[in-house]
């Protein structure tokens, strides 16, 4: 049996995984950010860039932000949600 012709609504091993689906998040570990996270996006490098411009922010126009793009090598996303402290946002449903 040949797996060419199948498509990806068919049955198959990766049929649950969806083109584009979140594949990394990030978050601020700065005490004072209002907007903390996760923040979920298709790529570790649109995760880098959008964790980069939230860098780039400055809170009173003195302070950074401490934006962390996970997950890291051998880290699954859950394992990095608990770091940040973030688990329990996601769980809730918090955009």
């Amino acid at each position: 049996m040949t797996e060419q012709g199948r498509g990806p609504s068919s049955w198959s091993p990766q049929a649950n995984v969806v083109e584009g689906s979140p594949t990394s998040v990030w978050g601020c570990r700065s005490p004072f950010c209002l907007s903390r996270g996760p923040f979920w996006t298709r790529s570790v490098k649109q995760a880098q860039v959008d964790a980069g411009k939230h860098r780039d922010r400055r809170f009173l126009g003195l302070f950074g932000h401490d934006a962390v793009v996970g997950p890291r090598r051998g880290q699954t996303v859950l394992q990095f949600l608990r770091e940040m402290k973030l688990a329990a946002a996601a769980a809730n449903g918090k955009p």
